[in-house]
């Protein structure tokens, strides 16, 4: 598993974070959402605004 975009997270802490994430994974309480968007389009999606979703850069 790879974590990147987690903010300002101190190292020491982050190897707990990954585990509760994978808790809510196996309880299926962690939903996020999200927008795919084509590689092509990214410089487009950079600019604008977001709330409540996150980036998927798909090829």
């Amino acid at each position: 598993m790879e974590m990147t975009g987690a903010g300002n997270i101190p190292p020491e802490v982050v190897p707990e974070a990954v585990q509760q994430v994978w808790e809510w994974i196996k309880e299926d309480t962690l939903h996020i959402e999200i927008e795919e968007v084509p590689l092509k389009d990214i410089a487009k999606a950079w600019q604008r605004t977001l709330y409540g979703k996150r980036i998927v850069i798909v090829p």
